[in-house]
């Protein structure tokens, strides 16, 4: 049996209490409702404000309190560093990059919580922004920076291992837009960065650097799920996190691009656009815009569009003649077989504050029951 959760950066919140108060409201009854005899994990998210409070005694009853609820912590979410939930987010998400000591500052610190949080399992992962956004003045001046950085944070997570028994894997999870914008570019990454070290210190680097496979980005990007997890293992590079997500999709036809189908699709794409997060949309894998407003001036509307907006995994239509990108979850899930074993899981619909009204009528509790029941017959399905 596989365990999963779901990530906690679907809550606002920018404190412990807040953080506690989500677990205590939204994870301990989700842990009831579909495994009561079983610990539940979750995928917990620390804005920089929340975990410097974390140290010490207030860290060890935030462990104790996530045990006595029956919750586990293995994994966490370094990709926002900031208030994920502010008016508006937008670019500011990506921030600071991986050139910047501040990033790496955040992440020593969350590996650190996590060391408590999960010192019984004596393993977990931290997903981290994909290095930065595009667009660097220096590309090359940003490279290196990043890559030393992502270097030290391996000679950390070698000492605290050694000092704590406690392995901590760093995953870069690609995104469209970012400089890692998907999974090529990000083996592409990883290999240069193992190769151009010495021998020792490549080892280093390959126990302590993977992959956060977020399956929405891949989907975004018109990756085939099972190639790309298949290129990661050939070149030897771990993929410990695995992000459930799905995307929203519209088939335009290449020829009746006046009918009342293209019309209620277009009014349903209308209706993602909101202020808050990037909804990066590819075209056929070949037009790219950084966000939906953009892509919706193309003329004419034809093609197939899969637009980054985190949607309920349980859902395969939306409204509108409107899917989604839900069948990639499938292909992910037979793809990675055994492994899947090794690698820490968890539902990321983060958007769903966002989500147009009249799509889903269930409140929070209800989705998160319907996702977890509906991977865990996915799961069922594949065979695990």
């Amino acid at each position: 049996m596989i365990s999963f959760g779901y990530c906690t950066n679907i809550h606002a919140a920018r404190t412990i209490e807040d953080i506690q108060r989500a677990v205590e409201c939204y994870a301990s009854p989700l842990q009831q409702a579909v495994c009561p005899q079983r610990v539940l994990p979750v995928g917990l998210w620390f804005p920089e404000s929340a975990v410097k409070e974390l140290a010490g005694t207030q860290l060890r009853n935030f462990a104790e309190r996530l045990s006595a609820l029956a919750l586990s912590a293995t994994t966490l979410n370094g990709f926002p560093h900031g208030d994920f939930h502010q008016e508006v987010v937008k670019h500011q998400v990506y921030e600071p990059s991986w050139a910047e000591p501040t990033r790496l500052d955040y992440t020593i610190r969350l590996a650190e919580v996590l060391a408590v949080l999960a010192a019984a399992a004596g393993r977990g992962t931290i997903s981290t922004v994909p290095l930065g956004w595009t667009g660097q003045a220096d590309a090359a001046l940003f490279r290196q920076r990043c890559g030393d950085h992502l270097r030290a944070f391996a000679r950390f997570a070698a000492s605290l291992e050694e000092r704590s028994g406690f392995h901590v894997r760093l995953c870069l999870e690609p995104e469209p837009g970012c400089y890692l914008g998907n999974s090529r570019e990000t083996r592409e990454y990883l290999c240069d960065l193992f190769e151009t070290t010495s021998p020792s210190e490549r080892s280093l680097m390959q126990r302590y650097l993977g992959v956060c496979h977020d399956i929405c980005h891949a989907a975004v990007m018109f990756e085939d799920q099972a190639a790309e997890l298949a290129a990661y293992r050939a070149c030897e590079i771990s993929v410990g996190k695995v992000q459930v997500s799905s995307a929203v999709c519209a088939q335009f036809g290449r020829s009746h691009t006046n009918d009342r189908r293209r019309d209620e699709m277009l009014a349903a794409l209308r209706g993602f656009v909101e202020p808050k997060y990037l909804h990066q949309t590819n075209i056929d894998g070949e037009y790219f815009y950084e966000d939906l407003p953009l892509a919706l001036k193309r003329q004419p509307l034809e093609g197939e569009w899969r637009v980054h907006f985190h949607v309920p995994i349980f859902a395969a239509e939306l409204r509108g003649g409107l899917s989604t990108t839900q069948g990639a979850i499938k292909e992910c899930l037979r793809e990675l077989g055994s492994l899947a074993h090794e690698i820490d899981w968890e539902i990321e619909t983060y958007a769903w504050q966002v989500l147009p009204a009249g799509h889903f009528a269930q409140s929070l509790p209800e989705i998160l029951e319907l996702e977890h029941r509906w991977l865990a017959a996915a799961f069922a399905d594949a065979g695990y």
